[in-house]
């Protein structure tokens, strides 16, 4: 395209013409996804917590730009905490909608699943900060090493209000899961085992699923912060962050 100003040649995600300075219009990117157009008058101060919350999903450009000039430490927290009990809360469904027909392998279950939704509370809640942190790295390291980066904070705020995404698909996990009752009928213990822990299988199958579709929507919230902490251009920052993502799913499924 050519600058109509100056008439000089210019890639289609320049914002202003390289040769005159004249403002061109929205980068190709923010064409076609008007959703990470940038925001006409970025806010000056820190948006308050409970706005960032209920509108980073609908209006990206504006939240996590303003996260990544003032980030806060408390929605990584808060989201590890949910994340963590709707984890639980999952699991917890699925396992009360586990039936032995046989009554002793009933009581058995029934013996065990208290101690086990603690233990899988304290698990979730530190995988999860861990999960958290590693994406945080994982998206700050390459800037950092290009010169571009800013604070660890800043990705880590960032990362922690874009997991607001997997909490919304723990709670779909969790409608979806409630209506599915297995019955396990009498039979030898052994295979009572197999069929109970091909539903567990099943079930971590389609959370898995579910949780990857939210950590590419992760991808695309985070566009706009990495935008303005890095000075890149739309397409380029859209680009970093799949890439960026994709490593992180990556090593997640080798743990």
């Amino acid at each position: 395209m050519r600058c109509p100003n100056c008439n000089a040649e210019i890639s289609p995600d320049e914002v202003k013409c390289p040769s005159c300075g004249a403002k061109i219009g929205e980068e190709i990117i923010e064409r076609l996804l008007p959703i990470l157009k940038r925001p006409l008058e970025e806010p000056a101060s820190p948006l308050p917590i409970y706005y960032k919350f209920l509108t980073s999903i609908i209006k990206p450009s504006i939240v996590f730009g303003n996260i990544a000039i003032s980030p806060d430490p408390i929605a990584p927290f808060v989201m590890v905490l949910l994340n963590a009990i709707l984890s639980t809360v999952y699991f917890s469904f699925v396992l009360n909608n586990v039936f032995f027909m046989d009554t002793l392998s009933l009581l058995i279950f029934r013996a065990m699943f208290a101690p086990l939704s603690i233990e899988l509370f304290y698990f979730n809640f530190l995988f999860t900060l861990l999960e958290l942190i590693l994406i945080s790295f994982l998206y700050w390291l390459p800037f950092k090493l290009l010169g571009r980066g800013s604070s660890f904070k800043s990705f880590f705020s960032m990362a922690g209000y874009a997991y607001i995404l997997v909490v919304i698909g723990q709670i779909f996990s969790i409608i979806v899961s409630s209506g599915n009752v297995t019955l396990i009928p009498e039979m030898p213990l052994l295979l009572q085992l197999l069929v109970f822990q091909f539903r567990l299988y099943s079930v971590w199958i389609f959370g898995r699923a579910v949780k990857l579709v939210c950590l590419l929507g992760m991808a695309f919230l985070l566009t706009p912060g990495i935008r303005k902490l890095t000075k890149l251009s739309t397409g380029l920052s859209l680009a970093s962050s799949y890439a960026i993502i994709f490593i992180a799913i990556f090593f997640l499924a080798k743990i």
